[in-house]
Formats: C-alpha cells, sequence, structure tokens
C-alpha cells in the first residue's frame, strides 16, 4: 500500500476519530481533544491513500518537565525518572484502519511525526503504548522507527481505562 502523510484536516475529524476509536478503543480520544491537536505545538497527522486509514498525535514541549505534567499523575514520579532534561516530543496515539494494519502505515507516521517534533525543537521523542496481555500495540512501529524501551511501568494508563471503558 503507498500512501501519503499531510497534515490532518478539520473535515476529517470524523473519520479519524473513527480509526482512533477502532484502534484504541471508544472514547479515548475525542472530538474536541482530536480538533486540539491542530495547532503550531501540536501535531496531527494523517495516511491516505484514497481514503484516511491511518492518524497520529503528537505534541511538543519545551522542557519534559512540561511533559511530565500531562501524564497521570500517580505515574508522574516513575515517568519522569526515565526521561532525559530538555525539549522534548511525545507521539501519543497512533492509530490504524484494522484493514491497512501490517502495511507501513503507523511507521510512516511515527517517522515523519519524528521529522515533525525533531524540526520542533524537541531532543527527546517520547511514546507511551498500551500493553494488554498479548503485546504492546505500537512496539513494532515503535521499533522500526529507531525506539527502544526506556522501562514498563504497570497500570499505567489503568485510571484512563477506567474513566473511558
Amino acid at each position: 500500500m503507498t500512501g501519503h502523510v499531510s497534515p490532518l484536516r478539520a473535515d476529517e475529524l470524523d473519520t479519524a476519530i473513527k480509526v482512533l476509536n477502532a484502534g484504541l478503543g471508544d472514547g479515548f480520544v475525542s472530538a474536541a481533544d482530536l480538533a486540539s491537536y491542530i495547532s503550531p505545538d501540536r501535531l496531527a497527522l494523517a495516511y491516505r491513500t484514497e481514503h484516511l486509514l491511518g492518524v497520529l498525535t503528537g505534541q511538543f514541549f519545551t522542557d519534559s518537565g512540561a511533559l511530565v505534567d500531562t501524564v497521570p499523575k500517580d505515574m508522574a514520579k516513575r515517568f519522569e525518572a526515565l526521561l532525559p532534561t530538555g525539549p522534548a516530543g511525545l507521539i501519543k496515539s497512533v492509530a490504524v484502519d484494522p484493514a491497512a494494519q501490517g502495511q507501513g502505515a503507523a511507521s510512516t507516521l511515527i517517522a515523519q511525526a519524528c521529522a515533525a517534533l525533531t524540526g520542533m525543537g524537541s531532543q527527546t521523542l517520547v511514546s507511551i503504548g498500551w500493553t494488554d496481555e498479548d503485546e504492546c500495540h505500537i512496539e513494532g512501529a515503535l521499533r522500526r522507527s529507531g525506539f527502544t524501551a526506556r522501562g514498563d511501568i504497570n497500570d499505567f494508563w489503568y485510571r484512563d481505562s477506567v474513566i473511558h471503558g
């Protein structure tokens, strides 16, 4: 599958939410939350062929402390211990339509996000993957993009999953 990555457009929010819900579960990303990523210090990318098939959200932080402030409060100290100081970029959500998975869309989105976040000034790039009983859903694409695991924090997203179902 050959596609291209470009910024998510406001008229694609409904389709992007469907892709995110299919990949992450219903309700983890709201339309308002996704729309907030269409801004200068945030990143919302779309992977398209003839249709939108993948979505990535990310954000630039002027220092890693500001990034730590965005994670669940009960996880902040453990998360902070894994980060170097300095400007940081977060790859927050990555989802690909189930019919298009395994064809390079997530890796392409991650590569473009890394370039964009580095261009914003990030010295460290971070992503936090959800691990279920089988695997970390995004680990393969992250590893193919040059990421390495810095640690595991059990139940990192537990409160989010309780809140969002």
